[in-house]
């Protein structure tokens, strides 16, 4: 797919924030590839944006990826206090769970606790999270879902000392699980998704395996070899059992018993790769105090879709109605509106926001998004000049910031599930929002759905292929093989009911 020059000429001037006074709880550290937010110190704020900086220089030297792959779109990375702010993001996910990644449609962040969970360091959850964004952006294939879980577990190990990171040690965590899990065949690690019936420690004693398989693989070049020749089979819809055979050239009982005498061996291979003296260009602000409760609950909301009950709309509600004049609690106030249907008040925070900055990215793209909800209870010319004002609004969105993924989603998606294919310079934005947004399975299954209806088929395969082994959702998983197997067939894909928006969601443990 190509991205076409006219829409450089339609899009221009990046928006910025105007600078203010602030004297909240909460820090705003951006660096490169990050934003972080933290209810912490600047310090502790500005050193994890540096960490990560850092941890990405070093998946860059451990892959080999190609550097001229911009990442456009920055990961934004919130430091949870503990379960209770955890329970904000995501009410009801647990004590036991130490973070989340979230790719959908709207939003692309992870959230991660910084105190202590299941004898797990700090940062191994935070690093864990970060190997799956940069696979996804760098390497989107049919990675099978040991090998994604596995290499998150191998770099989110990574120790740093000083100005050196140490990568390949053991994972304590894991290595417990392996010796003391009991035994776990090597079927279930190589096609998890066929497992009907798992025990309470499935998932444990499925990390720990997968660690330590690309453990193993990252110390045996002679059976790393096979390795490509494995993906791709995968991608191309191949038997997991079959396809590990034919590209690894050895029976999966022979790699099980490879796996089990990897065991007991010491001295695995640790690479130490050398920072140097440069350090990151962060830029911090401290935000107002208004915005203190309000961080965290906005952030919940930026995932898009979700239903509140009224209980929890009034809640939220409350929060945003104690500052008025913040932005943030503007936003906070429209979604919860736009949640109980309330589109009226939710346009006029959303119109607030734009009178003070009319460049203000997620407020064109809330107010487009209502316009089109308004066009769904339409009909004929009325719906189509409805929809043609959205339109608009979300051209107006791309001048601001052309680099909004939401926004350029949205506006593709304006021209998509109609009685015709959608042309090739509509299918281009939605592939430049795929470009922004390569983690977002949401717009993979939107794309490769039109792709499919416009008769592009090998696109589509390609598009599809990070979606088959999908370790945090399987129900998606399974629908972008059903996919696969139609494109590959060169019929029209099979019709879901469920709708199109997912999100990856890992817990990092």
């Amino acid at each position: 797919m190509r991205t076409w020059i006219w829409l450089t000429a339609l899009l221009a001037a990046l928006w910025t924030a105007p600078a203010a006074a602030q004297d909240g709880r909460w820090w705003r550290a951006e660096s490169a590839h990050f934003i972080i937010y933290g209810d912490r110190t600047e310090r502790q704020v500005r050193q994890t944006a540096q960490m990560l900086e850092d941890f990405h220089a070093v998946l860059l030297a451990v892959t080999g990826a190609q550097q001229s792959i911009e990442i456009e779109t920055k990961l934004e990375v919130y430091l949870l206090r503990g379960p209770a702010d955890l329970d904000v993001v995501w009410p009801g996910a647990g004590d036991s769970v130490g973070g989340f990644y979230r790719a959908g449609g709207e939003q692309i962040a992870a959230f991660v606790r910084t105190d202590s969970v299941g004898g797990l360091a700090d940062n191994s959850i935070l690093l864990h999270e970060y190997a799956h964004h940069f696979m996804l952006h760098y390497f989107p294939a049919a990675y099978p879902r040991w090998y994604v879980e596995g290499f998150a577990e191998y770099v989110g190990a990574t120790e740093f000392q000083g100005r050196r990171a140490h990568v390949g040690r053991p994972s304590s965590h894991r290595s417990d699980w392996l010796l003391h899990g009991g035994s776990f065949p090597v079927e279930h690690l190589l096609a998890p998704e066929r497992v009907q019936r798992r025990s309470g420690d499935f998932s444990a004693q499925f990390y720990a395996n997968a660690w330590h398989a690309t453990n193993f693989l990252f110390n045996r070049p002679e059976r790393l070899r096979g390795f490509n020749a494995y993906v791709a089979l995968l991608g191309e819809g191949a038997d997991p059992i079959e396809a590990f055979q034919q590209g690894f050239g050895i029976s999966i009982r022979e790699f099980e018993r490879e796996l089990r005498a990897a065991r007991g061996q010491r001295g695995a291979r640790v690479t130490v790769f050398d920072l140097g003296a440069p350090f990151a260009e962060i830029n911090t602000t401290r935000l107002a105090r208004t915005s203190d409760d309000l961080v965290l609950p906005l952030a919940r909301l930026r995932r898009g879709g979700e239903e509140l009950s009224a209980e929890e709309a009034a809640s939220l509600a409350r929060l945003g109605q104690r500052a008025p004049n913040d932005p943030l609690a503007r936003l906070l106030l429209a979604r919860v509106a736009i949640s109980q249907n309330e589109l009226a008040a939710a346009r006029g925070h959303v119109d607030a926001v734009l009178a003070a900055d009319e460049n203000h990215a997620e407020a064109r793209y809330l107010r487009a998004s209502m316009i089109l909800d308004s066009a769904k209870e339409q009909s004929g010319q009325e719906a189509y000049t409805t929809m043609l004002e959205a339109r608009r609004e979300l051209a107006r969105g791309f001048r601001a910031n052309p680099t909004h993924y939401p926004t350029l989603f949205l506006y593709a998606s304006t021209f998509a599930g109609g009685s015709r294919p959608m042309d090739e310079e509509q299918l281009n934005v939605m592939a430049r929002a795929l470009e922004l947004a390569p983690q977002s399975s949401t717009i993979r299954f939107v794309l490769s759905r039109e792709l499919m209806r416009a008769g592009e088929f090998d696109a589509a395969i390609i598009a599809l292929q990070p979606l088959l082994y999908a370790p945090h959702n399987p129900a998606g998983a399974t629908r972008a093989r059903a996919m696969l197997e139609a494109a590959r067939q060169r019929v029209q894909p099979p019709i879901f009911v469920e709708a199109s928006e997912e999100e990856d969601q890992s817990e990092g443990d």
